[in-house]
């Protein structure tokens, strides 16, 4: 008998830093991109940038550097790059309602949400909305959301 366990496969934009610093994007609110070494993924350490919809790449603070980041581990075309995130229930979130740290992401495991937010280093978690595959969604929990 086999387990069957349930989790999210993210796929975000990546690129090498020449890449990214020559197209210099406005990123999304909420949208992180992966920024790879030149000589390609796997190949070294990678970072991690989270658009706030105001400011262009270049101008935006790395969320996850390699540095502080350990657990991004590279990957190829036949494996993944993992990215530990804080993880919990709707409610234990709810229970403790801490102010989210700017750019930091954070997973809903409930599986009828299913889905990420992303602080701004003011807001608490019940005032940011959930971002999943469709974009932001502000009522996954009964029009609870801020």
């Amino acid at each position: 008998m086999s387990v069957v366990s349930s989790f999210a496969k993210i796929r975000p934009r990546r690129g090498t830093l020449a890449l990214w610093s020559s197209e210099n994007p406005l990123l999304d609110e909420g949208e992180f991109v992966l920024e790879v070494p030149d000589s390609g993924i796997g190949t070294g350490i990678s970072k991690v940038k989270v658009g706030d919809g105001i400011h262009r790449y270049n101008e935006l603070p790395y969320s996850l550097d390699g540095t502080s980041a350990t657990s991004i581990d590279g990957g190829s075309v036949v494996s993944y790059n993992t990215i530990k995130l804080r993880a919990g229930t709707d409610t234990q979130w709810r229970e403790q309602d801490p102010v989210i740290r700017q750019n930091e992401i954070i997973y809903v495991t409930d599986p009828s949400i299913n889905a990420i937010k992303v602080g701004d280093g003011v807001k608490r978690y019940s005032e940011l909305g959930f971002i999943n595959s469709g974009g932001v969604i502000n009522d996954l929990n009964g029009g609870n959301e801020g």
